[in-house]
Parts: structure tokens; sequence; C-alpha cells
């Protein structure tokens, strides 16, 4: 147990997950005399309840059957969240929370918005 909330320690894991991984990140840091961050890290970047949200969201995704629903929608078929469809589907279904995955961006209102014709 490493003493952080259990979302921040997947992520801290997934990104180093052995002492040797984590000392070579941190090698360049730690020759750097009188390091000094700005503005100071936060000990955590999640709100306590970014758990039970994302675990929502994606009981929802497979629940209402969503790829289904954007399959019919008018959704941009060349759109990135397009391509990665069946993708976001299948991180639907496991219980890996992953708040770095970038599938999470795809699917926000301000990335599906199209773009407006001219004129309107």
């Amino acid at each position: 147990m490493s003493g952080l909330p259990p979302l921040e320690e997947a992520l801290a894991l997934s990104l180093w997950p052995t002492p040797d991984v984590l000392a070579s990140a941190m090698a360049p840091l730690i020759r750097v005399p009188q390091l000094h961050f700005s503005p100071a890290p936060a000990t955590t970047g999640f709100p306590s309840n970014l758990p039970a949200q994302m675990r929502a969201a994606k009981e929802a995704w497979i629940a209402e059957d969503i790829t289904a629903l954007l399959r019919r929608s008018d959704i941009r078929k060349n759109s990135k969240a397009w391509h990665r469809l069946a993708e976001m589907e299948k991180f639907c279904q496991n219980d890996i929370l992953a708040p770095d995955q970038v599938l999470w961006h795809l699917w926000t209102t301000s990335a599906l918005k199209t773009p407006n014709e001219k004129g309107l």
C-alpha cells in the first residue's frame, strides 16, 4: 500500500510499475540542486467521487448500448471518436478506471461538436 488513494495509486503504478522505472524517470530531477515546483503539486488531483462517476459512466455505456446508438447517429464518421468506438466499448467492459485514458476525452460534448456550416 502506497498511502495514495486507490485511483491515484493505480495511475502511479501504471506510470511506474517498478522501483527501477520510477528511479529512471526521477533521475534527471534528483540531480537538480534546489529543485522547485511552481505551483506546488497537489496531493491529489482527483475528486473523491471520481471513481464512482467513472464506474457509473462505464456501466451506463454498456447498459444503454451507447455503441449501437452512436452507430445509428449522425456522428462524424471521420472523427477520432468514431474510429475508436469499439475500443471504448471494450474499455467500458473492464474494471480498469484509468482516468488518464484518452478515450474519456473523445466522448466529451465539446469533442463531439460538429463544426458549424459557414454562415450559420
